[in-house]
């Protein structure tokens, strides 16, 4: 009877944990923006260059018009390079969503969308949709050889 006990237990065990570890997440999703190089620049980019604020207005008039606002207070404020993250207003009031984060990388500006709630191991819709609008408008203003999406 232990015996029959144990084994079940295990078995119950053993499928529970499958369950919850076993369910695929999608890969990030991410939109990036090249800086080329300006003559007489000789150090890195930083938030507040004006072409780094500029890119972020053609962002932030995309992401607003999918229902997404900037973050004013990011979670995630000690990530090295982070620059913007965005919400979603749920009727209680904004929270995160897909873990988008904006992140300034040397030469380049890389939206980052995550979602770890998606179990279905591909990008939801809405989001899929967000990123190609994203990708769409940031090369009607920069050019196709400066944005890739991944």
């Amino acid at each position: 009877m232990k015996a029959t006990n144990v084994i079940s237990a295990i078995a119950l065990l053993l499928f529970v944990t499958g369950c919850l570890f076993g369910d695929r997440v999608p890969a990030p999703r991410t939109v990036s923006l090249r800086f080329p190089a300006s003559s007489g620049q000789a150090s890195a980019l930083s938030s507040g260059d004006t072409q780094i604020q500029g890119a972020l207005r053609v962002i932030d008039t995309v992401l607003t018009a999918n229902g997404l606002t900037r973050d004013p207070n990011p979670l995630a404020t000690n990530e090295p390079g982070l620059v913007a993250s965005y919400a979603r207003d749920n009727g209680t009031g904004p929270r995160p969503v897909d873990n988008l984060n904006v992140y300034l990388r040397s030469d380049r500006l890389e939206l980052v969308f995550t979602e770890f709630w998606n179990r279905s191991g591909h990008l939801s819709a809405t989001t899929k949709k967000v990123c190609d609008s994203l990708q769409k408008e940031l090369t009607s203003h920069y050019g196709a050889d400066r944005v890739k999406a991944d």
